[in-house]
């Protein structure tokens, strides 16, 4: 029921993991006849019989799960929207479930929001400087695409040939390209790459061919491990890594100075942040351009 109710695979990998953390956070003692080494489906079945029986006794878990994140929070190891995001699969679980707790006095012991945030995006010259650095055309591949497409991470363990359009101009010049996000998925969408993405996109499957000896298939991943002689996805926690070794290399994942808990940029959602960024600045110029016609129009008229 729980699953059947989320319909993006990711948004369900992640929520059974974090409902995951919560019920083993549950002492064992509160539940009847419950085995330490119980698995993840017997866990979710005793918290489900607690709470059709005693719906008051789970909210009253719910709120000392909540106390214990937000003293996360408070400290600075936590942000408001991330436990929001913590509690998320709880309500989704009882929802299914057809499972009445009082969620409005579980809202109010949340923390206040955090207006603002000290993180900010990669900037153009930084990713220009990463570009520089790379002497892999894997990270050239990941650093392009990532900050031209404005995907979240987990996308990379999705990618297929097939998801990716290559776009050119009557002088063969590369004019962009499309990319779908979450592939078959209900949530799939598509974002558009830049030029200088598509270009490396060629020369990587150009050099998929040397390696290989053909070209890549169009339900083969996007992008593939080095460490293994058959082909394997190159998945999101291999393309972090790579991208925690490019910025590490450019000067701006040192050491983190003394009662300071994060970096200025997220690793890897500092390229989501730039996307946003110039997507704004595009709306913007857009607008202006539009304003400037219509002022002139009326001049004249």
């Amino acid at each position: 029921m729980f699953l059947d109710n989320i319909k993006s695979p990711e948004t369900a990998r992640k929520y059974k993991k974090l409902l995951e953390k919560f019920l083993r956070s549950i002492p064992d003692q509160v539940y009847e006849k419950k085995s330490k080494k119980s698995d993840v489906k017997s866990i979710v079945k005793y918290f489900v019989d607690l709470a059709k029986k005693n719906p008051d006794l789970a909210a009253d878990i719910i709120a000392t799960y909540i106390k214990e994140e937000k003293k996360l929070v408070e400290s600075g190891l936590l942000s408001s929207g991330t436990l929001e995001n913590h509690i998320k699969p709880i309500k989704v679980l009882l929802d299914a479930n057809r499972i009445a707790i009082h969620w409005k006095s579980l809202h109010r012991l949340y923390p206040r929001k955090q207006s603002t945030t000290d993180d900010r995006a990669y900037t153009k010259s930084e990713l220009q400087k990463m570009l520089e650095i790379a002497r892999d055309i894997t990270d050239k591949v990941i650093i392009t695409v990532f900050s031209s497409g404005g995907f979240r991470l987990e996308a990379w363990n999705y990618f297929t040939w097939k998801d990716i359009k290559l776009f050119k101009n009557q002088d063969n010049s590369y004019k962009g390209g499309a990319l779908l996000v979450y592939g078959k998925d209900e949530e799939s969408y598509w974002t558009h790459i830049t030029p200088e993405a598509c270009k490396y996109v060629e020369l990587y499957r150009e050099k998929w061919k040397s390696d290989i000896g053909i070209y890549p298939k169009d339900d083969q991943p996007l992008l593939k491990a080095v460490k293994y002689p058959t082909i394997h996805r190159l998945n999101s926690t291999g393309v972090k890594k790579r991208i925690e070794k490019i910025v590490k290399s450019i000067g701006m994942r040192q050491k983190l100075p003394e009662g300071k808990k994060r970096y200025e940029v997220p690793l890897d959602h500092g390229f989501r942040k730039y996307f946003n960024t110039m997507k704004k600045i595009k709306l913007s110029r857009q607008i202006t351009i539009k304003l400037e016609k219509f002022l002139a129009g009326k001049k004249s008229a």
